[in-house]
């Protein structure tokens, strides 16, 4: 004989909340001498006697977004003085402290390095080449945007219930101006494709020529300044054409309501 007996389920709102729940880690935090958090590492949660280490390096201030949200990018290097770090849990996405900062002091790797060379100088120069490195490839990014938008919009006039070809005509020109952006900014793709080297250096060769690594307590020499003089001159130059071309671009808009061309959606 079977007995019937109730089988209590879980509620569906549980399961979500644990297919939806963040997973809970352990993090240390590195602070500067005037309390700033300058780096979060994720540690590790394992069973017995877990080691972490820090490369020195800060937090990173590259933009974020869908296609970059997973990567583990870290700043400069931080300069010689005085740190502390404390542990922290994440629970449901919010951290807790769990210890006592403890102080840590970074010295030169030797004194007569620490006498020949001005490290907060140096330290200075690699950020600056590290931001000007960031908002590059922000740069890039906004062109690739920036065309991907103007062929909405192209597409946008061409299933429109009336024609203006003044409109396709200014459209394809901005198009043409993308790409020649582009190509200053990154090089010739089909040079790229075949091995060819690019019959002009791009910005990317000067931030090299800057410093390829701002991970160093080497510099800045005389030919690291004036290569990031000429990156700030190059990007400058091309961020002005890119908003020349927003600029534009956002003028056609009206002109393909009235020939009742479909909205566009970016993104």
């Amino acid at each position: 004989e079977i007995k019937q007996s109730n089988i209590s389920l879980p509620k569906w709102q549980k399961l979500e909340d644990e297919i939806n729940e963040i997973e809970p880690s352990i993090w240390i935090f590195i602070y500067t001498d005037n309390d700033n958090i300058i780096r979060k590492i994720k540690a590790k949660n394992n069973k017995g006697f877990n080691r972490t280490h820090w490369d020195l390096s800060s937090e990173s201030i590259n933009t974020i977004s869908n296609k970059n949200i997973n990567n583990a990018d870290s700043g400069p290097i931080v300069s010689t003085g005085n740190y502390s770090a404390q542990i922290y849990k994440k629970i449901e996405g919010k951290f807790i402290a769990i210890s006592k900062k403890v102080d840590i002091k970074i010295k030169p790797l030797n004194k007569q390095h620490s006498e020949n060379i001005n490290t907060s100088v140096v330290v200075e120069f690699w950020n600056k080449v590290y931001i000007l490195r960031s908002k590059t490839k922000d740069l890039s990014e906004n062109i690739k945007d920036m065309k991907d938008e103007i062929n909405l919009m192209i597409k946008a006039y061409e299933r429109g219930r009336l024609t203006d070809e003044t409109i396709q005509i200014d459209l394809l020109n901005l198009r043409n101006k993308c790409l020649e952006l582009d190509q200053k900014i990154n090089g010739s793709k089909s040079r790229s494709e075949i091995g060819e080297k690019n019959e002009y250096p791009t910005i990317w060769t000067y931030l090299w020529a800057a410093g390829g690594s701002s991970n160093s307590t080497y510099g800045p020499t005389v030919s690291h300044k004036e290569s990031l003089t000429i990156v700030n001159e190059i990007f400058n130059k091309l961020n002005s054409e890119l908003n020349t071309i927003k600029v534009l671009s956002l003028e056609i808009l009206p002109r393909l309501e009235k020939i009742k061309s479909p909205n566009i959606k970016n993104k």
